[in-house]
């Protein structure tokens, strides 16, 4: 499955295939995924402690271009939470990290995934942020890149930073 230019912006959603909404329903558990980061060290979500916010994009997704230096900007105001940005598509190593250097920021953690993680999450629309407390328990599941879904994000940091 090909994702290539399509993206979620303002409300309008592109659908890619028919995935099963109850991983990224909230108040279920996440599923747990394995990863390759763009430092050469393999990722595992089980393995990352505390509350997180996991980001689904992709290089040639225009919004998620936007959205990603905005994570950064929360990742550094709320230092308790981790970030965790992820590729849905696989590709060499060298093409995300050129990508992201192209950035102004993007989040510290970024991981090579590929499609069967944004399968096992539901994800049909990119950009696409997961939220999800200390125990992997998703509070928040935002499809595209709004001021609404930033908004919403950025009020659930507060509560984490309490």
């Amino acid at each position: 499955m090909r994702y290539r230019g399509i993206c979620v912006l303002g409300l309008v959603a592109a659908s890619f295939w028919l995935a099963p909404p109850a991983p990224t329903a909230e108040n279920v558990l996440a599923p747990n995924f394995i990863g390759r980061q763009t430092d050469g060290q393999l990722f595992r979500l089980k393995d990352i402690s505390g509350p997180k916010v996991v980001n689904f994009f992709l290089d040639t997704c225009l919004p998620c271009i936007a959205e990603l230096p905005e994570l950064a900007a929360l990742e550094d105001k709320y230092t308790n939470v981790r970030f965790i940005a992820v590729h849905i598509e696989q590709k060499p190593e060298k093409a995300i990290v050129d990508f992201l250097a192209r950035l102004k920021a993007h989040p510290d953690r970024v991981v090579i995934g590929n499609e069967r993680i944004a399968e096992m999450y539901g994800v049909k629309s990119i950009p696409h942020t997961v939220a999800m407390d200390g125990d992997n328990i998703i509070a928040l599941s935002l499809a595209g890149y709004t001021k609404n879904n930033i908004s919403a994000l950025e009020k659930w940091l507060g509560q984490m930073s309490k």
